[in-house]
């Protein structure tokens, strides 16, 4: 259960239930200054990938208050410029840093307690530390998969975080049970950390059939969104696996597949991007040509449009 606090700048609002629970537990546990310092460092750091955004004229259309901090939605980074995006992504990491600057100079200067001063700086330099881990959904893996777009398919993309992730997940939990078995802690962080990473390296959240889906919406939206978008043919092989073509899909062009016969390259149809979705997403391994029956039934059975002179 989640409710709608109200409209700041165009971005929506929202608390989950589950927050005021956890916080009323954690006061209860005197663990207020804790709560504190995480929530200010978590807010903060999201703050930053929404302020700078914003700059570039892609704010977060919703923020939701959560247990684990402020989480943003930032469907409009996509659309961004790689060194743009690139710049969205970096702005959390440098304000953790900053964050983690502020309590030793500030522990130094007398600003804060050596209390608050030490858990304002181990507390953000393990939050920059975690977040530049090169796995999803973490802004380092999310830097690494914008470094590898712009030399990698979208195959080879997936399969690389896949195994950053799985490795780095299976690391760190390796790591929590040794120090348990050598020192007799366990290190329950830590083995959270590798098991979330583990978890978000398996599911459909990092798949090819996934980051293709939404590279589809990401195109339909911006189109409905503005009206109007470049668009361009791609000439295929009707033998061609439905997944071999669609890492050459530009994600900022809406795009049809002029599928050609072998040999006489005669083309036997086009084929638009809402029959190559549904195509891919039951069917991957299918052939372009498999699918032209039905964008031919399509055509033969659609309403006939009037145009009002």
């Amino acid at each position: 259960m989640r409710w709608r606090i109200g409209k700041i700048a165009g971005t929506e609002l929202w608390l989950h239930g589950a927050t005021l629970l956890c916080w009323g537990y954690m006061l209860l546990q005197g663990q207020g200054a804790l709560l504190a310092v995480g929530l200010a460092s978590i807010v903060v750091h999201e703050g930053a990938h929404g302020c700078v955004a914003a700059l570039f004229h892609a704010p977060p259309h919703q923020a939701e208050i959560t247990p684990l901090g402020l989480l943003l939605r930032l469907e409009e980074e996509e659309r961004l410029a790689p060194l743009r995006r690139a710049a969205v992504l970096m702005a959390g990491p440098a304000a953790t840093a900053a964050l983690a600057l502020l309590g030793w100079y500030g522990t130094r200067w007398g600003m804060f307690s050596p209390f608050l001063g030490a858990r304002l700086f181990f507390g953000n330099l393990g939050l920059f530390a975690l977040n530049l881990l090169p796995a999803l959904p973490l802004d380092g893996g999310r830097l690494l998969a914008l470094a590898l777009s712009l030399r990698c398919d979208l195959a080879a993309q997936m399969k690389t975080l896949r195994l950053l992730g799985t490795g780095l997940g299976l690391g760190l939990i390796g790591i929590a049970v040794i120090s348990a078995a050598k020192w007799g802690a366990m290190n329950f962080s830590l083995a959270a950390v590798g098991c979330f990473l583990l978890y978000a390296a398996q599911t459909g959240a990092t798949t090819e059939a996934m980051a293709a889906l939404r590279q589809f919406l990401d195109r339909r939206n911006r189109l409905e969104t503005h009206g109007l978008m470049r668009g361009e043919i791609l000439a295929v092989l009707e033998k061609e696996p439905l997944r071999c073509v669609l890492p050459h899909l530009r994600q900022g062009r809406y795009t049809c597949l002029a599928v050609l016969e072998s040999g006489t390259l005669r083309m036997l149809g086009l084929l638009d991007e809402d029959t190559l979705q549904s195509a891919y997403l039951h069917h991957p391994e299918a052939s372009c040509a498999s699918l032209l029956p039905h964008a031919r039934e399509w055509l033969d059975h659609r309403p006939n449009q009037h145009v009002d002179k």
